[in-house]
């Protein structure tokens, strides 16, 4: 039986990880984004998928009804990744949750897969806090160490007071298994990444303000909603940002905790899918991953999948790098579809669909009205 708790890096010293997130599909599968999966795995042949959250869209009528049809939407993007017996783990984001599949039975349909790593990492209402080591192309010893963490949904589970973010207990957690590694290691923290969905607040110290008519300036979000800001260059290496950050209100301190553990060397990040940026902040990597699906909104020419790159000899140096659909496809996208997504397409046609509903029945009693009256 597989050791589930680490992997290896290659006899080359490599190991290669890709990240797809923000999938939000529905009952099928769009096939834009079937062809991105499928060409990048192909094209990259990564050691380790990781899944960064919004793997479903969990709002969907379709998934709503029976879980069946949530575990048939998962199966469709997990094929090409079993199919090719490449290791996978998952984090949630805030659109996961449905009405008839909680977090934790995803979480163990996940699990059913041969090549799935996840644990279920429960801490409170949180599913999928966890970590994966990594040995060296010898399998002497843990070199390096992957976080992933369930980001949350919505502070005090209302979508009107913003985004949730780490708990306090998830942070004792990590901070109490970062200094249980520490002490197998002699004392030295063992350089790691960390995954979760949703963004933590010092992102957007990575970023410039600046007024209103500013060339490229987007207005932050909620608690940065009456300012404007552009990347600044002095912190951001690479990628662009087209949409405001959103991270919670709250500042639970998860940042500090990674300072002060000294262990994670990044932290990727996807939940809005516009934005792809490369940035460090006080010595740690804070990356985006846009959204991989079509359902959803989505970056014009820009939904795609990251490549992040480790040498066993070069750590905790890494590369990262953005691979596109347009880079694997010459396939043309309508751009209303790209851009909107057939999420709100579909939303869009229900509204119409509904009005002329109501416009129909309007006419009919207005018909019969006057009809009725003509009898008299």
């Amino acid at each position: 039986m597989t050791d589930k708790s680490y992997l290896t890096f290659n006899s080359d010293g490599n190991f290669k990880i890709m990240i797809i997130t923000d999938i939000q599909d529905s009952l099928h599968l769009s096939p834009y984004t079937a062809q991105l999966i499928t060409r990048a795995l192909d094209q990259e042949k990564p050691d380790l998928v990781v899944l960064g959250g919004d793997n479903i869209c969990g709002f969907a009528p379709s998934l709503s009804i029976n879980p069946e049809y949530v575990k048939q939407s998962m199966a469709a993007f997990l094929s090409p990744i079993k199919d090719r017996s490449i290791p996978f783990c998952v984090v949630f984001g805030n659109h996961d949750t449905t009405r008839v599949m909680s977090k934790t039975e995803q979480m163990e349909y996940f699990r059913s897969y041969d090549n799935c790593y996840a644990q279920l990492g429960t801490i409170g209402d949180r599913v999928g806090n966890y970590h994966l080591l990594l040995k060296d192309s010898q399998e002497q010893q843990f070199i390096f160490n992957l976080w992933f963490l369930d980001s949350g949904e919505y502070a005090d589970g209302k979508i009107s007071h913003g985004y949730a973010s780490a708990t306090s207990d998830q942070i004792d957690w990590y901070e109490e298994t970062s200094k249980e590694l520490r002490e197998t290691q002699d004392s030295a923290p063992i350089p790691a990444f960390l995954f979760q969905h949703i963004p933590i607040p010092e992102i957007y110290q990575v970023l410039s303000l600046v007024s209103k008519d500013t060339p490229g300036a987007i207005q932050g979000h909620r608690t940065y909603k009456n300012q404007y800001y552009v990347i600044n260059p002095e912190c951001v290496t690479a990628g662009t940002m087209e949409e405001a950050p959103c991270p919670p209100d709250k500042n639970s301190g998860q940042f500090e905790s990674w300072k002060n553990q000294g262990d994670i060397v990044a932290a990727f990040f996807g939940h809005d899918h516009l934005n792809d940026f490369d940035s460090v902040y006080e010595g740690i990597r804070l990356v985006y991953t846009p959204g991989a699906g079509f359902y959803s909104y989505g970056k014009r020419g820009g939904h795609g999948v990251r490549i992040i790159e480790l040498n066993e000899n070069n750590l905790p140096d890494f590369t990262t790098r953005m691979v596109y659909f347009q880079d694997l496809s010459d396939q043309r996208i309508p751009w209303y579809l790209e851009r909107l997504g057939s999420q709100i397409l579909s939303a869009g046609a229900g509204i119409l669909l509904l009005f002329l509903c109501i416009v129909i029945l309007i006419c009919r009693t207005v018909t019969r009205h006057f009809l009725a009256t003509r009898k008299k």
